[in-house]
């Protein structure tokens, strides 16, 4: 009887070892066309915003614009701005990492283009500048997030809304 004690003991043992080697499951990406509907919907702008993703040609070019993150360790971005820039500093930005350990110097690069962005356009259009020093830039699990517009806490809730909506 102590033999079959001694056994389960150590089978038990073993599965708890075990079970702390498991690697976490990886968070799966959603669609970043539905999640920039999403967050333009909350935008609630009359501005014609363009579309930017890794799915056009020449994406990784594209990307460069808005961040120095190296593009390899990209899934999957999106980026919407105003198509009238002279007049209207509205952008907002996603850019989903491999690891989520990328995922704050990706949000990095997005502060560094918050202030390229803020120093042009204080020498072209200052009236943008105070929507700029609003922007919010944020990460949530693998995601880089960076919005600017006159009331970046509604886009941000969109997203946090969506990202609930996709994991249910």
């Amino acid at each position: 009887m102590k033999r079959i004690a001694a056994v389960f003991a150590l089978f038990a043992l073993s599965c708890l070892l075990c079970a702390g080697c498991v690697k976490p499951a990886a968070q799966k990406t959603v669609s970043m066309y539905d999640l920039s509907r999403a967050m333009l919907d909350a935008l609630k702008t009359e501005e014609t915003m363009r579309y930017v993703s890794a799915s056009d040609a020449g994406a990784e070019e594209k990307f460069a614009r808005v961040s120095d993150t190296d593009y390899a360790d990209v899934e999957d971005f999106f980026l919407l701005y105003a198509e009238n820039g002279a007049g209207n500093a509205d952008e907002i930005a996603v850019i989903a990492v491999k690891h989520e350990r990328d995922a704050s110097a990706a949000a990095d690069s997005l502060r560094a283009h918050v202030e390229y962005r803020t120093q042009l356009y204080a020498t072209y259009d200052p009236a943008q500048v105070p929507k700029l020093n609003g922007a919010l830039v944020f990460t949530e699990g693998k995601y880089a997030v960076l919005i600017v517009c006159d009331e970046p806490t509604d886009v941000k809730t969109a997203f946090y809304a969506f990202l609930a909506e996709g994991t249910e």
